[in-house]
């Protein structure tokens, strides 16, 4: 059953991020489309290798979570002005 479980949070996972790229096309903002592919396969690996020393799941998280305020940014001016926001390239 845990085998099972784990395939299918893989499975929503690179879901979750196929869509996280897609919206990024949409806006358009090419840093979210570029990390979004990467994460696919980048956030699992650093999630079950980091997990060894148990600080790999919270780097993921935190990964994962900048991504997706950066997309919540967007949608967020988009609906107040019509346009997405005006975000550096890069995170930091």
């Amino acid at each position: 059953m845990g085998l099972a479980s784990f395939v299918v949070w893989i499975v929503q996972f690179i879901g979750v991020m196929n869509y996280t790229s897609w919206i990024g096309g949409r806006v358009p903002d090419v840093f979210v489309v570029r990390r979004a592919r990467m994460y696919r396969w980048l956030l699992p690996v650093i999630w079950v290798v980091g997990a060894i020393v148990l600080i790999g799941p919270l780097i993921a998280l935190v990964m994962y979570w900048n991504l997706l305020d950066r997309v919540r940014k967007h949608m967020k001016a988009i609906e107040a002005t019509g346009a997405p926001a005006e975000l550096p390239k890069r995170l930091g």
